[in-house]
């Protein structure tokens, strides 16, 4: 690969960041919604973090740690919906791309004139100004 770098912005973008948003009324969300995840909160104040979540009767049917889960509603303290963050998908690429900038310039800074031009054999205008004065 000519350029590895490029592909963190690619993957930071498919992937993407989330959040979890408060849901009111639970049955009108999943009526008017699909999220892929929900957190609830328990009575017992357990949380459990349930994918592809559906309502059925008085149910909350979904998947929590890849195994099919039935919670009653009633038994459902709080829940959030597990959403995109745009936002904080933009400050973690700024921020990878700031870091490996970063990075680049303290290598940069940190070089030698003996590890730039070994025997002093470079002209001054090679190294950027890291020549050896003669």
């Amino acid at each position: 690969m000519k350029h590895p770098f490029r592909i963190v912005p690619i993957l930071a973008g498919i992937s993407g960041c989330h959040t979890s948003v408060p849901i009111p009324s639970l049955k009108d969300y999943l009526a008017a919604h699909q999220p892929a995840a929900l957190v609830v909160q328990l009575l017992d104040h357990s949380v459990e973090r349930v994918a592809h979540p559906r309502i059925a009767n008085d149910s909350l049917i979904g998947v929590v740690h890849d195994v099919p889960s039935v919670t009653l509603l009633s038994h459902i303290r709080t829940a959030e919906a597990v959403v995109p963050s745009p936002e904080k998908t933009v400050e973690l690429i700024s921020g990878a791309v700031a870091a490996i900038t970063l990075g680049v310039f303290a290598v940069v800074v940190s070089r030698t004139p003996e590890e730039t031009c070994p025997h002093g054999t470079c002209s001054s205008g090679d190294t950027m100004g890291l020549a050896r004065d003669p």
